[in-house]
């Protein structure tokens, strides 16, 4: 995995994560909402085109945009034994909810992975603080779960995850941001109220 690679696949991800966070605000904003909205979409085109094995899509309603993550695999047990479980710091996972398996304790973790289906908790623990997930099958298509907060977190597992799996099938030819330049949505919100966006969108499937 190159570095100029990773670091560019960071830049992106996180400017479009902060960017959707950022239309929130502009529902209070109706004067040229929909040609942004077009602009942020044509965005995450040019991002899944570039990441050909990840998949980002706003929320079905603009109130509700924060990114939804498909990975454009078909075999999830796969998936999770190839890429999930070789991040460092992964902690424990489970079927049915967290903290089923713990890593330090092989037999029972072997036990679990062996009754996973459509569906996957995993946590990791880092020098950051902690993060959380969920993968599951979404219909045909599998899809990460995620909380905002974690990606930004300094050595997030969660991003090293993404990176890995988006730097696998990559176009570097592919300037996302060369037509529409840097949104700038993510200006219009100060610190605290990305922090109110957070707390006010995020689905609470991680309590």
């Amino acid at each position: 995995m190159q570095k100029k690679d990773l670091h560019q696949f960071q830049l992106e991800f996180l400017e479009i994560v902060e960017n959707s966070l950022a239309l929130t605000k502009l529902l209070s904003m109706p004067k040229s909402i929909d040609m942004k909205v077009k602009k942020f979409e044509h965005i995450l085109s040019e991002f899944n085109k570039k990441y050909g094995d990840l998949k980002l899509e706003k929320g079905q309603k603009v109130e509700k945009s924060i990114l939804r993550i498909f990975i454009k695999k078909d075999d999830l047990l796969l998936l999770l034994k190839e890429h999930f479980l070789k991040i460092p710091g992964l902690r424990t996972i489970g079927g049915e909810g967290y903290d089923e398996a713990d890593i330090s304790h092989s037999e029972e973790f072997e036990e679990v992975l062996k009754h996973i289906n459509d569906k996957v908790y995993i946590s990791y623990q880092f020098e950051g603080g902690s993060c959380s997930c969920i993968l599951r099958r979404e219909k045909k298509r599998l899809e990460i779960l995620y909380v905002s907060e974690d990606l930004f977190k300094k050595n997030s597992p969660l991003m090293l995850l993404l990176s890995r799996l988006a730097l696998e099938n990559m176009r570097p030819e592919i300037d996302i941001f060369k037509k529409d330049g840097h949104l700038g949505f993510k200006d219009l919100l100060s610190e605290d109220e990305k922090r109110q966006v957070l707390k006010k969108f995020e689905p609470r499937f991680l309590e």
